[in-house]
């Protein structure tokens, strides 16, 4: 039993018009080229790891996670990028207006099979 009606919608060839507005954001990425890979796992391989072993073992990990992390960031550098967005605005406000007054006729109808 549940308190949830199931809900499937299939939309087959729909083909919907879009408003867009253009925006551009800046955003912080990372190359993940195999040559980038190749090098971060270079890297690792070279890595002696004897300050991890050396290591207290409630200090073990935070060792080797700032060593990771130190080799992650020097193989996979942050490069800020300017990228355009189109965000895209395929509701109507009639389409808006319809959704509103299906959820009102649902609430409505959850209401009056409980009495």
């Amino acid at each position: 039993m549940s308190d949830h009606d199931g809900q499937i919608l299939c939309l087959n060839n729909l083909n919907c018009q879009t408003n867009t507005t253009n925006k551009t954001t800046k955003q912080e990425v990372r190359n993940f080229s195999p040559e980038n890979i190749a090098h971060f796992s270079d890297l690792l391989k070279n890595e002696t790891w004897r300050e991890v072993y050396f290591a207290p073992v409630e200090e073990k990990f935070n060792v080797f996670n700032e060593i990771f992390n130190y080799y992650f960031e020097l193989a996979f550098p942050k490069r800020l990028i300017t990228k355009k967005n189109k965000k895209s605005i395929w509701m109507s406000k009639e389409t808006k207006d319809k959704k509103q007054e299906l959820i009102h006729l649902m609430n409505t109808g959850k209401v009056q099979t409980q009495n």
